[in-house]
């Protein structure tokens, strides 16, 4: 019985770190909104951390769920949309110096998304090696660039990489017969349409 409930909590841990970093997106807003600079970078890089480790712990302990991938997703995205206006807010030479790049990142994601509802009437949750490797580049160099306010070579080579991880992302989309999750390539797509 206990087995079953450490077990049980152990594998929540991971929708847990989703569902903290889902809870981040409104304090980061609402701490860039008050011009708080260092509570903002400080919820903004835990809920980039716990991005790393959410994955992780579910593949570590064999407990990758579709509800899993999708609140991983969710989480992801609606991060992203709130950083943007709060670098609005905090540091809008900042934005307006790497706007291109940040919109490349955010319409990236709107497209990816809007095409896996497009076809399967739900948004896709792939989280390819492109993917995961793009976004791991993308929260360390954002961090980089926010606290260094300068250092913008990193986050722009990082936007490049998102941008070839939604055009894979797309084309998995386009592949596959049916709507799958956690699927880490395109020739992992197209062995899909084999079965």
């Amino acid at each position: 019985m206990a087995g079953k409930i450490i077990r049980s909590i152990l594998y929540s841990v991971p929708n847990t770190l989703s569902l903290f970093r889902l809870a981040c997106s409104p304090v980061i807003l609402w701490f860039a909104w008050n011009g708080e600079e260092r509570p903002f970078l400080a919820f903004l890089t835990s809920a980039l951390i716990s991005d790393l480790f959410d994955g992780a712990i579910a593949r570590l302990l064999k407990h990758t769920t579709e509800l899993g991938a999708k609140l991983d997703s969710m989480a992801d995205f609606l991060l992203a949309l709130a950083v943007l206006p709060c670098i609005w807010w905090l540091w809008p030479h900042l934005l307006e110096a790497e706007l291109r790049y940040f919109m490349v990142v955010l319409v990236g994601s709107f497209a990816q998304l809007t095409c896996g509802y497009v076809k399967f009437g739900r948004t896709p949750s792939y989280h390819t090696w492109t993917s995961k490797s793009a976004t791991l580049l993308l929260s360390i160099s954002l961090i980089v660039l926010l606290y260094t306010q300068d250092m913008s070579g990193p986050f722009r080579f990082s936007a490049m990489l998102h941008l070839a991880s939604t055009v894979e992302s797309i084309l998995i989309t386009l592949i596959l017969p049916k709507w799958n999750y956690n699927v880490h390539s395109i020739w992992h797509a197209l062995e899909h349409t084999k079965k």
